[in-house]
């Protein structure tokens, strides 16, 4: 099982498309990752490398919707913060390693700030690991 943060999550979602879904039972993403989805497309747009915003909104949301999603709450707000500040990490990324571990899912990413954590793989990893167990 994996818990897949943003960074890796929208190239993934650009490469699979609509074929995540052959994933989507070994997937879970945080709460959040919606809100950050949202802010990369947002980007994308306004720096034109989305040219239909629409069409490629409508294609996220289908493939957020299929996938499991791990909330984190202010209940685990002294846990991530120690484990952001022990980290030198931001609150975002330290709640990615906190839902990792507490679930104990491999965090996919693509962000060296993660990648330092023993639990944390790249996308190429995962792409290999997730086709190597689906053949």
């Amino acid at each position: 099982m994996y818990l897949i943060d943003t960074s890796a999550l929208y190239p993934l979602i650009l490469q699979l498309r609509e074929d995540i879904v052959e994933f989507k039972d070994k997937i879970r993403v945080l709460s959040l990752t919606h809100y950050e989805i949202g802010n990369v497309l947002w980007k994308e747009f306004r720096r034109g490398k989305i040219k239909n915003l629409e069409k490629t909104t409508k294609m996220f949301k289908a493939v957020l919707d299929d996938l499991k999603v791990i909330h984190v709450d202010i209940s685990n707000l002294e846990e991530i913060l120690n484990i952001a500040l022990k980290g030198k990490i931001t609150y975002y990324d330290a709640a990615y390693i906190y839902a990792s571990q507490k679930h104990n899912l491999k965090l996919v990413s693509l962000d060296n700030d993660l990648l330092k954590f023993g639990n944390t793989i790249s996308l190429d990893t995962f792409l290999k690991e997730i086709r190597k167990n689906t053949s």
